[in-house]
Order: structure tokens, then C-alpha cells, then sequence
């Protein structure tokens, strides 16, 4: 799984490099996750989403037990939210999906390894929050 969180990290660092923000390790179950200054985390049935307080970006982090789904077969369905999606899959076989989902630049990675699928979506109209959200799905560790 970490493949996926360096893989999605590095998809984001390339848009643009962000300045350094204090951050609060916070504990997910599965996984543990960097939450800067300014962000706030709340816990869900698959993981978290963490949003900037302003509410101008967002990150989703799922972390699910494999059903049996492959990766391209979940980009698959949530390409058909993107509006005309560009997906690639990289050398360790995750799936990036860059686009707009309504108005609004997204990029989610998505990754199935060793009975775990990972999905992390990144949303804002801001490409200096993109960085700062390549560092927090960057900071990902699953246990």
C-alpha cells in the first residue's frame, strides 16, 4: 500500500511545491495520516476526508478490504464522475485519474494490493493546495 501513497504523492508534488505546515499525526485504524494547521479530519465508514477550514480543497483516503474489484475496474466507475478523464497506470500498478469532477480539478489514485484497495482523491481550485495535499496523502502509512 505504500506504493500507492508515494505514487499518489509524487502525481501531486509534480503540480507544484508547497510550503512546509506543522502537522498532527492522526490515527485512522488502518492507516495514519499528517493533518496540517488549517485542515480538519473527520473519520469515515472507509477511511477519512480531510478539508482545508476555508473549505477550498479536500482529500479523500479510502481504505477498503479487497472485494475482489481490480483496480481499473474501480477507476473505471469513478472516471464516469470525471469530466473527459486522462488515466494512467504506473510501474506498480496504480491508476491516476486527472481531471474535473463538475467545476473542479481532481486527481485520484487508485491502487489494490494484498487484499486492500486504496482510492485517495484530491479536489480544489487551488493548485497551492494541491500541493499541500500531495504532502498529506504523501504521509499516509498503513499499519
Amino acid at each position: 500500500m505504500s506504493r500507492i501513497f508515494a505514487a499518489f504523492a509524487l502525481a501531486a508534488a509534480l503540480l507544484l511545491a508547497a510550503p512546509a505546515a506543522n502537522a498532527a499525526v492522526q490515527d485512522f485504524g488502518a492507516f495514519t495520516v499528517d493533518v496540517p494547521d488549517g485542515w480538519t479530519a473527520e473519520k469515515d465508514d472507509t477511511g477519512c476526508t480531510i478539508t482545508k477550514n476555508d473549505q477550498s480543497g479536500s482529500v479523500g483516503i479510502m481504505h477498503m478490504k479487497d472485494e475482489g474489484i481490480t483496480a481499473k475496474q474501480y477507476a473505471d466507475g469513478i472516471a464516469e464522475k470525471f469530466t473527459n478523464p486522462e488515466m494512467e497506470t504506473n510501474s506498480d500498478g496504480v491508476i491516476i485519474i486527472r481531471g474535473k469532477i463538475g467545476d473542479v480539478p481532481t486527481v485520484t489514485a487508485v491502487g489494490v494490493s494484498r487484499g486492500t484497495a486504496v482510492i485517495m482523491t484530491m479536489s480544489s481550485m487551488s493548485q497551492e493546495n494541491f500541493a499541500v495535499m500531495g504532502k498529506i496523502c504523501g504521509s499516509v502509512k498503513s499499519k
